[in-house]
């Protein structure tokens, strides 16, 4: 049986121009992102990465200096848009039941 759950849908309204923001959220993912939400277990984070660019990692980096890749960019658009698919948060790997984010400025 599978279970359809709908999708979590947030606005949000910042004060700032769109190059800013795209900036500021894709840029530096790394300063506003906790390190402590991330795929597995028993690893320290050290820093969060995204690829700009179209089929790029968004990856984590531990301690020991192992990356893990949760996510491809699939649209690259500055300063207006992005998109990546997640992963599976228990497996680390793609499956049906992933996450996904997108911004758009208007």
């Amino acid at each position: 049986m599978t279970t359809t759950i709908a999708p979590v849908v947030r606005e949000l309204a910042v004060a700032a121009p769109p190059d800013v923001c795209f900036t500021t959220f894709v840029d530096r993912f790394d300063a506003w992102w906790p390190h402590e939400h991330h795929l597995g277990e028993d690893r320290t984070i050290v820093s969060f990465h995204i690829e700009p660019q179209v089929g790029g990692p968004c990856y984590d980096v531990d301690t020991d200096g192992r990356e893990i890749v949760w996510g491809t960019v699939l649209a690259y658009e500055p300063p207006t848009g992005w998109c990546w698919p997640g992963t599976s948060r228990a497996t680390g790997r793609r499956s049906t039941r992933t996450s996904s984010a997108a911004a758009r400025s208007r």
